[in-house]
């Protein structure tokens, strides 16, 4: 195992201290830079009798992805633009997409579905990757691809989880699962770099090229099983959100070179993380499951709550942000906040 960052003297462990008088709250509902995207002639509106919105991408302000029931938009320069997949209505993986991921290396878009596979759009075409090495999965939970054109795939099959690597140059497909079967909740993101990055409970796991390679914590830090709830990167900072499934703490961690910070007293409301990311000024966004947002700038702590008004009874979204802004989802719709403002 190889250290992570190459040195022998010890790492400083620096706790930073979030308390319940830097927690704002804010309510969506009332803040006015929300804005709902209306229906058009081109596009059903996303409602729950449409599916809602399922997953989002957002290239810039004006060019995005949108995801809903059955139907997969491009909304270019304020114009929305159905895809046809050119399946039959019973065999798309317009249905049910789940998650939307574009490469930042090329113009390659994935679209991973619930029950359909997973296609690629390069900017002209649809593509569909078929090769025997992989499952015939029952969902694809996500897709993602590195700066090498590998691919990793994670996929549900009879309520197991499988992850497979294929490189689309060598069509080599690798079995990942036996290394990353413990990665339930910590997703496998890029890093700055653009590598496939990982936290187990003692390392972190970067694939390099054609391998996994496996780098020590700094400081001796460790983790229980399956308490790695969330990683984010923002440049050359990692972030790690450590919640066990009891919900009884929840810690963050901050590492960059040769520091740890240990960030403690977070916000009590902060549980069931589903999605964690860092926009490009620093801020972490936190979608939690029952609370809404937490948006903190390693300073102060806001609480942007939703209501039913804007989920659904469901109480289930997406989100995703682009400089400064975010795109909200829900089965009640589309919004964006502009939280430069």
């Amino acid at each position: 195992m190889k250290n992570f960052f190459q040195i022998s003297f010890l790492f400083m462990v620096l706790p930073i201290m979030a308390t319940s008088q830097q927690l704002d709250s804010i309510n969506l509902r009332d803040i006015s830079n929300w804005k709902i995207f209306d229906d058009s002639d081109e596009v059903m509106e996303p409602s729950e009798e449409t599916g809602g919105v399922q997953a989002i991408y957002v290239e810039n302000d004006s060019n995005y992805w949108v995801a809903t029931g059955g139907l997969v938009h491009q909304v270019i320069n304020g114009k929305w633009n159905f895809h046809d997949f050119d399946y039959p209505a019973t065999d798309s993986v317009a249905f049910n997409v789940i998650d939307i991921f574009k490469c930042p290396f090329n113009s390659h878009i994935w679209f991973s579905s619930r029950y359909y596979g997973f296609r690629m759009f390069n900017g002209e075409r649809w593509h569909t990757i078929i090769n025997p090495g992989l499952h015939n999965f029952e969902m694809v939970e996500f897709v993602r691809e590195d700066k090498y054109s590998n691919i990793l795939v994670k996929g549900w099959l009879n309520r197991q989880i499988y992850y497979y690597m294929l490189n689309l140059n060598t069509n080599k497909v690798s079995n990942c699962t036996d290394l990353l079967k413990d990665q339930r909740f910590c997703k496998v993101i890029l890093d700055s770099e653009g590598i496939f990055t990982t936290v187990s409970k003692k390392s972190i796991l970067k694939y390099e090229e054609d391998e996994w390679v496996e780098y020590s914590l700094p400081g001796g830090l460790t983790f229980e099983w399956n308490t790695v709830r969330r990683i984010a990167y923002h440049k050359k900072k990692l972030w790690i959100l450590e919640q066990p499934l009891s919900m009884n703490y929840t810690t963050l961690y901050e590492i960059k070179k040769k520091k740890i910070k240990k960030y403690q007293n977070l916000p009590k409301d902060l549980r069931h993380v589903k999605t964690f990311e860092a926009d490009n000024q620093g801020r972490l966004w936190f979608g939690t499951l029952y609370r809404g947002f937490f948006v903190f700038d390693q300073s102060d702590w806001v609480n942007i709550t939703v209501d039913n008004a804007m989920v659904g009874d469901q109480g289930d979204y997406t989100f995703k942000l682009y400089d400064g802004k975010c795109w909200f989802g829900s089965a009640k719709g589309l919004y964006i906040y502009d939280a430069n403002k």
